[in-house]
């Protein structure tokens, strides 16, 4: 048993000493079709955890229900966690640029204008960061198209689900 855990350290040292990144946790605000609190979790050099607890403000999107397709807009309140592949590009004189890549789940409520419901959703994300190397902060902006199901009154719409999200977050 003490092997293992003494194992288990050494690794752990080992995946947070071999990071490039200067932080290993960013906490901040997203803002653009998603509206709230935006957390980043460093894994290593190149994996990333961003989880965004958000209100969704989604334009009028195309949806099919019952043989049929129409357009329609949607509100809501969704967790969307998304673990994504971050290449560094350069390293500038006071910025530090990457390239993110990677996919997720949301799931929340969604007001349909008609009656509350749930809404489940998988999406891809494909975004820019930057990093201040003389404060601590970052910048990330991505794109995120995916698929999504609204629930209400026991019937389900799908369709695609998008967004632009642009966070700025404090990093630790």
């Amino acid at each position: 048993m003490k092997k293992i855990i003494a194992l288990c350290i050494v690794a752990v040292l080992a995946i947070t000493t071999a990071s490039a990144k200067k932080y290993d946790v960013a906490l901040g605000l997203a803002t653009g079709f998603e509206y709230g609190p935006s957390l980043k979790v460093n894994f290593s050099d190149n994996f990333t955890l961003i989880n965004d607890l958000a209100f969704v403000l989604m334009p009028n999107t195309v949806f099919g229900a019952n043989g049929g397709s129409f357009n329609m807009g949607w509100m809501g309140l969704i967790d969307n966690a998304n673990l994504a592949y971050e290449k560094r590009l350069a390293t500038g004189r006071n910025i530090d640029c990457s390239i993110l890549a990677g996919g997720g789940l949301s799931l929340g409520y969604a007001d349909l204008g008609q009656a509350p419901g749930g809404k489940f959703g998988i999406n891809g994300l494909i975004g820019f960061e930057a990093d201040m190397t003389n404060t601590p902060i970052e910048f990330t902006f991505d794109f995120r198209p995916g698929y999504a199901m609204l629930f209400a009154n026991g019937g389900a719409m799908h369709g695609l689900d998008w967004a632009f999200v642009l966070a700025v977050r404090y990093t630790f």
